[in-house]
């Protein structure tokens, strides 16, 4: 069926060269059709993708082309176009004719969808490259869903540039240079050190050091992000080795966690067997996690993982609380000992009112539940007193320091002056 499609583009790019004529290329997914599909029945599913599939037809002229080319996405060629305006209207025409309800068995069924337009010539003059444009415009779309994108140079622009960072990050893994950064988290009370977070980070060839958000397309690759996170977990426990041989004491570190680590059912095996080899204990480690982890393939693994953690002394922490959909949901069902606030509400503190009275309750949250709470993200001493004063427990961001390597941990700690700092961060009572 894709081959056809194939084809039938080549002629009419063809066509249109040989006319001087513009010819359109469409992707069209069908959004949330997963969804639809596991809540509604596979029936709901083949009945919404059978009416995608009529409503193109009755909207394009017997010259286009309308295809499925699997699963839940759909193409369409346009042959014969002229200008922007025409295109425009057949695309908005299309898009309103595809989200109105369909009806099943009595039941109509909401659906939207999301479009990617590429056009020839504007854009590309081979197949090939036409839908490579038009690929790259319908992930855009699917960002927001129920969008449509014509493609941009950007577009292209930020895929290379995401290509060259994930194959920086593979080179990277490969060559032993994903590294641990720490950043101090500190008692906004004492001002004491009480631990790090460890952040990774990716060295180039010529020793320039990368951020994650640079190789963030890393971690949507399942075996690339779990070799990632095994390297950052061994290197992690190294550096805690040597500190704990130096006599330092650092608190705890908080590792991050994805939900790519834990469809391996035997993660938190596989985790304290690590602790264990290197002699360390479990509450030396906080284990942060973020709501994807509950959301994601590999969910069902996560209660019995954090229970096995848990149970074993390690603290858990839920990452950029607040910036989800069921945080309240998880501290219900799961243990958590520790809210980090999401770095997007604290940085409006005093100049937003809706940040500073989230903040306000999420402190107030974490205080009734009896569950520590950090404020990420503080770089000035107003946000600093402000989370201090409601009540919030521990506080991290440039205004205490930035994460450095580990070769740096002694001077931060020495600076923080940590004779007499017993760490603040205690795990729930099983009460």
């Amino acid at each position: 069926r894709r081959d056809l499609f194939n084809k039938q583009l080549i002629r009419t790019m063809r066509n249109a060269g040989r006319t001087g004529a513009r010819a359109a290329l469409l992707f069209v997914d069908v959004d949330h059709f997963k969804q639809i599909n596991d809540s509604l029945g596979h029936d709901a599913g083949d009945a919404l993708l059978c009416g995608f599939a009529e409503r193109l037809r009755s909207e394009l002229r017997r010259s286009d082309t309308a295809a499925r080319l699997g699963g839940d996405e759909f193409g369409v060629i346009l042959g014969d176009i002229g200008r922007d305006e025409q295109i425009a209207d057949v695309v908005r025409s299309l898009s309103r004719r595809l989200q109105e309800p369909i009806r099943h068995r009595g039941r109509l069924i909401n659906c939207r969808a999301s479009v990617g337009v590429a056009i020839y010539p504007d854009h590309a003059t081979d197949a090939e490259s036409l839908m490579k444009c038009a690929d790259l415009a319908l992930a855009e779309a699917k960002l927001s869903r129920g969008r449509t994108e014509t493609f941009s140079p950007r577009l292209m622009e930020e895929f290379d540039r995401e290509t060259e960072m994930l194959s920086v990050a593979r080179d990277g893994l490969e060559a032993g240079r994903i590294v641990a950064h720490y950043q101090p988290k500190i008692d906004l009370n004492t001002g004491a050190l009480v631990g790090f977070e460890a952040l990774v980070r990716c060295q180039t060839d010529d020793r320039v050091t990368i951020m994650p958000t640079s190789f963030a397309q890393a971690f949507d690759d399942s075996e690339l992000a779990v070799a990632i996170s095994a390297k950052m977990i061994s290197s992690v426990l190294d550096d805690i080795r040597t500190w704990v041989d130096r006599g330092l004491r650092f608190g705890h570190v908080a590792i991050n966690t994805g939900a790519a680590d834990f469809r391996n059912n035997a993660f938190a095996e596989m985790l304290l067997d690590e602790v264990g080899a290197r002699g360390l204990t479990p509450d030396m480690i906080e284990l942060e996690v973020t709501e994807g982890v509950f959301l994601g393939r590999g969910a069902q693994h996560v209660g019995r993982a954090l229970s096995v953690l848990s149970k074993a002394g390690m603290r858990i922490a839920l990452d950029d609380f607040g910036t989800g959909y069921a945080s309240l949901t998880h501290l219900k069902q799961f243990r958590v000992d520790v809210l980090k606030i999401d770095r997007s509400f604290v940085s409006g503190i005093g100049t937003n009112f809706d940040d500073t009275t989230i903040v306000r309750a999420l402190i107030g949250l974490g205080k009734s539940l009896g569950i520590a709470t950090v404020a990420e993200g503080i770089e000035t001493a107003a946000q600093a007193e402000f989370a201090r004063s409601h009540g919030c427990d521990i506080g991290q961001g440039y205004f205490f320091g930035k994460a450095q390597p580990s070769a740096t941990v002694p001077a931060m700690i020495d600076r923080f002056d940590r004779a007499a700092c017993a760490p603040t961060v205690r795990k729930r009572d099983a009460s």
